[in-house]
């Protein structure tokens, strides 16, 4: 192995991982994770300048948010900006800007994302907390006593008319209280103050439509806490009810639709991180129909395009097929000429046009193709007589898969490959390989843990 193409693989790793000394604009995830020091400080102006600047550093070094973005070298993180944003602007009363935001974490996190489902409940206590002050900025009406009946001498019992004008003041306070616990989303409670209500049988036509209110407003906010969870089959089940419920039966059907929305958008992202590019194309385009951001979608349409021709090249090359594999590399490079996957793919032709199943294999583990690095080096392993660099980036490749793979499945596999690694013990030249791999990977072959 050159030290010629050790430079070349050094180059890679800037084009293709983001090795190497960071540009300003590379330094956006050390702004973000200003914005989400600040949020954890409740600095809230610290915190949107820090979030909002990360997103435009991010821009302009070639990333945008996601559940799963390169930060640097092999170092994969969420960058999710909308999800502490809505923190910030449920802190600064700006329930609307708060709402929007977690709509827009929801579309790129997973299902009951412990993040999220964290921020969700940060935002909606804000929220409630907001509302419960705004609520009770003037305290409620005091009960007057009763009186003494005035055909009645000394200290007697009240009469009749007494006793209705205190129930009908018990009656109006626990009104009130249950519209205000409304207003604040405090369900049970609004729920029972509109209970005592009706138990004071003074008027039952405004108390049934306070309950019915009461309940339609709980489903609907169920219907909206699932679908910010991505929890789609509990947010239509909620909705549904809402809607049988023939309160505002137009704002009940958008967000009905609304959801149905969204869990297409969530779908066609499931079947693109699957790489079913068929089945996310047509979820794509059902997200489409429904109303979904048209640049939400073609951004999902862009991607499964890449997507698509990514693997095109992948499946030639380990097919061992140049000349489909040259073909499926100028159609990518064409759909997206600064696509960082070319550098990578062009050596990998290179290497298969001129029989070099090593560097083959090398070029598979720097964009993080294990099974291929593998697949490729194991027929080139003759036991102890095999190159150390061999079993070098098999026992890595081994290493990456543990932890990437079933923890069931991680201590044997560690195990195996620390065995393998043992044989590269020694061996001077392989400095230069351990510079481009990731410390954890290093740690697991030298510690195991």
């Amino acid at each position: 192995m050159t030290c010629r193409f050790l430079r070349l693989l050094a180059a890679l790793a800037w084009l293709c991982l983001g090795a190497g000394v960071p540009s300003a604009e590379a330094q956006w995830y050390k702004t973000y994770e200003a914005g989400v020091k600040a949020v954890k400080d409740q600095n809230w102006a610290e915190a949107e300048k820090k979030l909002a600047q990360s997103v435009e550093e991010a821009r302009k070094d070639g990333r945008s948010p996601g559940a799963s973005v390169l930060w640097y070298s092999q170092i994969r993180k969420p960058f999710v900006p909308d999800l502490y944003l809505a923190i910030v602007y449920a802190h600064t009363n700006k329930p609307a800007e708060a709402n929007a935001a977690l709509e827009r974490a929801a579309r790129l996190l997973k299902a009951n994302d412990p993040e999220f489902v964290s921020a969700r409940s940060r935002v909606d206590a804000a929220l409630s907390s907001a509302a419960a002050n705004a609520a009770n900025t003037g305290a409620p009406p005091a009960i007057d006593p009763p009186k003494s009946n005035p055909s009645t001498t000394g200290t007697g019992p009240p009469g009749r008319g007494d006793e209705s004008a205190a129930r009908r003041t018990q009656f109006d306070q626990d009104m009130q209280q249950a519209r205000e616990e409304l207003a604040a989303k405090r369900f049970d409670t609004a729920a029972s103050a509109a209970a005592r209500a009706r138990s004071l049988n003074v008027n039952a036509a405004p108390v049934d439509d306070l309950v019915k209110r009461i309940e339609f407003e709980r489903l609907f906010t169920s219907a909206e806490t699932a679908l910010q969870a991505r929890q789609f089959d509990a947010a239509i089940l909620s909705a549904g009810k809402a809607r049988t419920a023939g309160l505002e039966p137009a704002r009940a059907d958008a967000l009905m639709r609304r959801i149905e929305r969204d869990r297409a958008l969530a779908q066609a992202q499931t079947e693109l991180d699957s790489r079913r590019f068929a089945a996310a194309r047509t979820a794509a385009g059902e997200a489409s129909r429904l109303g979904a951001d048209a640049g939400a979608v073609r951004n999902l349409q862009s991607q499964i395009d890449r997507g698509q021709a990514e693997d095109a090249v992948r499946q030639s090359l380990s097919a061992g097929d140049a000349k489909t594999a040259a073909g499926a590399i100028a159609a990518l490079r064409t759909l997206d000429p600064r696509n960082a996957q070319l550098a990578a793919f062009d050596l990998s032709l290179v290497a298969l046009t001129t029989g070099d199943a090593q560097r083959l294999a090398l070029l598979a583990f720097y964009q993080g193709n294990y099974k291929e690095t593998i697949r490729l080096l194991t027929p080139l392993d003759a036991g102890a007589r095999a190159p150390a660099r061999v079993h070098f980036y098999l026992a890595c490749s081994e290493a990456a898969l543990a932890l990437l793979g079933p923890p069931a499945e991680a201590s044997a596999r560690i195990r195996a490959a620390r065995l393998r690694y043992q044989r590269t013990a020694g061996h001077n030249e392989l400095t230069q390989d351990r510079r481009f791999i990731a410390p954890k990977i290093l740690r697991a072959l030298e510690t195991g843990g």
